[in-house]
């Protein structure tokens, strides 16, 4: 999982997938971008809350070695996370389509614009 250092925050770039057990039947992936996540134990560490921010920006491209690659983007204003999210697939046990996202970003703190950019594996 990459973590970037941009305006005195950590923003988080995260593989996202369909949780189970709704992906039995639909798949789909994305990429989630969160800044300076943390998690609590009054929620017993599920639940999870975010900074807020100006607006975040991502684009990915989503890589497979069986289908056609995909290009997913999407924005926010006001808020401290973001997924980008592919196409469905559906099917009982269809296969996961994509093994790798290019993503690159901005994230817009107090007025200031911080790039960033990387890739992951989607495991």
């Amino acid at each position: 999982m990459p973590v970037f250092q941009l305006g005195g925050r950590e923003v988080h770039v995260e593989p996202w997938t369909t949780w189970w057990p709704l992906s039995i039947i639909n798949k789909q992936q994305g990429v989630e971008v969160k800044v300076n996540p943390d998690r609590h134990w009054w929620c017993l560490w599920i639940c999870e809350t975010t900074d807020e921010v100006d607006s975040i920006q991502c684009r990915a491209e989503l890589t497979s070695t069986f289908a056609a690659n995909a290009t997913i983007d999407g924005q926010c204003s006001s808020c401290g996370d973001l997924i980008v999210k592919s196409q469905s697939t559906w099917g009982v046990s269809a296969p996961w389509l994509y093994a790798r996202a290019d993503f690159s970003g901005v994230v817009r703190i107090s007025g200031q614009g911080y790039s960033f950019e990387g890739q992951f594996l989607y495991t």
